[in-house]
């Protein structure tokens, strides 16, 4: 993993502190690093879910370097820092979609899905988003229906409706979830 000279950083809960992570706005030059994530993510994590070809379609290993840092760009994600490392990325776009949403498997099950979903709510209040979507993985389902039943974590919005089952591009098996409006 490359170390990061962390300058900017914008979210540090007290749960946060204690695992020494840091969420902050990504900075441009880290969009190769959000690709290994998403590569990680995708080939580590989900990879129980998924045939390979199927992962393969999601995360093809030959990529344009400029079209994703652009994409990436265009996101302007949160990305979650442990020890230096990134340890993952989410996005929040002003409609509400969350366009990505992925944790290097080097850091699975150290918090940083949950310290990037809190941190979503958290940015979704301050913007008044009323209403909050996503397609999300079969590997990312337990972590998104654990917020569905545990409202306690998280600010307004905190309930989450499993809307519907759909196919996507790449062979990719995707729930869409969206929480109930602001209250």
């Amino acid at each position: 993993m490359s170390r990061l000279n962390i300058r900017s950083i914008q979210t540090v809960s007290p749960l946060l502190e204690l695992q020494k992570m840091l969420i902050r706005d990504f900075e441009q030059g880290e969009e190769a690093m959000l690709r290994r994530v998403f590569m990680s993510s995708v080939h580590e994590l989900a990879s129980g879910f998924y045939t390979k070809e199927q992962l393969n379609a999601w995360a093809p290993r030959a990529y344009d370097e400029r079209q994703w840092a652009e994409k990436i760009s265009a996101l302007r994600p949160f990305v979650a820092i442990i020890d230096g490392c990134i340890a993952g990325y989410s996005d929040l776009q002003e409609s509400g979609f969350i366009g990505h949403f992925f944790v290097s498997g080097e850091f699975s099950r150290r918090g940083v899905g949950s310290a990037l979903m809190e941190h979503i709510q958290k940015t979704a209040s301050q913007r008044k988003i009323s209403e909050l979507s996503a397609n999300v993985s079969r590997a990312a389902e337990s972590l998104f229906v654990r917020f569905l039943q545990n409202s306690d974590c998280f600010h307004k919005p905190a309930s989450w409706v499993i809307e519907r089952r759909r196919q996507m591009e790449g062979y990719v098996e995707w729930q869409t979830i969206q929480p109930r409006a602001l209250q």
